[in-house]
């Protein structure tokens, strides 16, 4: 199972989000919102993935770690500018 997470340098972030955790295959670090920690602490084998590597390892929905959408709809009103993009 894997959670596919945004670069931590991405323009924007949602409340809550960690900037503290690396891809699993090429070692970017990643910025994980409250709902993939969620899914961390219910399943801490989950590996983390950033876009183009968890993309490349999927080959089936099964794959991807579920996030509740209300939470991830919840999360995305909360998007604002990253300012820690250029300190990851």
């Amino acid at each position: 199972m894997v959670l596919i997470c945004q670069f931590a340098d991405f323009e924007l972030t949602v409340a809550g989000s960690t900037f503290d955790r690396v891809c699993s295959k090429c070692g970017v670090r990643l910025m994980i919102a409250p709902s993939g920690q969620a899914a961390l602490a219910r399943d801490p084998s989950i590996e983390l993935a950033c876009i183009p590597c968890g993309m490349a390892g999927v080959h089936s929905l099964d794959d991807i770690a579920p996030l509740p959408i209300a939470d991830v709809v919840r999360e995305l009103k909360t998007a604002r500018p990253n300012m820690r993009r250029h300190r990851n």
